[in-house]
């Protein structure tokens, strides 16, 4: 007959503790005031210029919280009182939105599903350093609503890797790499400074961004396999303030013969303004602020 293993007298005594502990851990997670905690990120929203509504907000597994159907807008001026408005049309959306803590190091996981994919990552604090951020993820870009952001329309799918150390105090000392491939991209038309864009197929694309000492380096830039062939180079001078950075980029591009005898006008702008290389190329300077950036065509 098995001999029977008794079970030490401590056991209860800690097992007694640790159930209270998790149950009130436990309590207190699904307690919490939710409500007021939406109405804490909506009001900040709103204090940074944007309008934040979402359509349910609360706990959810391994202690952490979910937001879905999270709008964001930008708010802008009526004309009515100077009254703040939100145009539906700059509206981001997102399926949902989850979010649980992290211990080492200390930090938060996140979950974003949106626009027919998923971004995942983390985010850590630096303490004075500002934080570390590393997240992955894919996306469908006839779902991402590009056109009021960008001015143009475009599908085919992308991939997005990111893992980036952010000065939140300088933005100039942010160091890491952003990676973002896409395959079958296509550009179904749009309007960008005033110029009405046609269709193009873009194939692969394959941009990969390193940050370090002040500056943002394009290491690598190419379009290939679809109505346009491109490669670029240059960097971006980090500023303090990241919507001071200032580019300075240069881009050879060469259109597809077929691609430009459907687009007559596409061609004679280009014979008129640039010059083609041996090789067919043209080359283009994008130059200026980052949020406005002024293009010439070498000719």
């Amino acid at each position: 007959m098995a001999e029977t293993k008794s079970v030490p007298k401590w056991l209860p005594y800690a097992g007694y503790p640790a159930f209270f502990l998790a149950a009130v851990v436990l309590f207190a997670h699904l307690t919490l005031p939710y409500g007021a905690i939406e109405a804490k990120l909506t009001d900040q929203a709103r204090a940074n210029g944007y309008q934040l509504s979402m359509v349910s907000f609360g706990p959810s597994l391994l202690f952490g919280a979910t937001a879905k159907g999270v709008k964001l807008s930008v708010l802008k001026p009526t004309a009515s009182a100077g009254a703040d408005a939100a145009a539906p049309d700059d509206a981001l959306y997102l399926d949902s939105v989850r979010v649980r803590p992290g211990l080492f190091p200390p930090g938060l996981h996140f979950s974003v599903a949106a626009f027919g994919g998923s971004l995942d990552g983390y985010v850590a604090n630096r303490g004075k350093d500002g934080i570390s951020l590393s997240a992955q993820g894919s996306a469908e870009l006839a779902r991402a609503a590009l056109k009021p952001l960008l001015g143009v329309d475009m599908q085919g799918k992308v991939n997005l890797a990111a893992d980036l150390s952010v000065n939140t105090k300088d933005f100039a000392k942010t160091t890491g790499t952003v990676k973002l491939t896409g395959k079958d991209v296509v550009l179904n038309g749009g309007t960008v400074k005033y110029i009405d864009l046609p269709k193009a197929s873009l194939g692969s694309v394959n941009l990969k961004v390193k940050a370090e000492k002040g500056k943002a380096t394009l290491d690598a830039f190419e379009i290939s396999g679809g109505d346009i062939e491109a490669k670029g180079s240059g960097d971006v001078a980090l500023s303090s303030r990241w919507n001071a950075s200032t580019l300075q980029t240069s881009f050879d591009f060469k259109p597809a013969d077929a691609w430009l005898k459907k687009n007559s006008f596409i061609q004679t702008g280009l014979a008129m303004a640039g010059h083609a290389n041996s090789e067919g190329f043209y080359t283009a300077t994008v130059n200026g602020l980052l949020l406005n950036p002024r293009a010439n065509l070498k000719r």
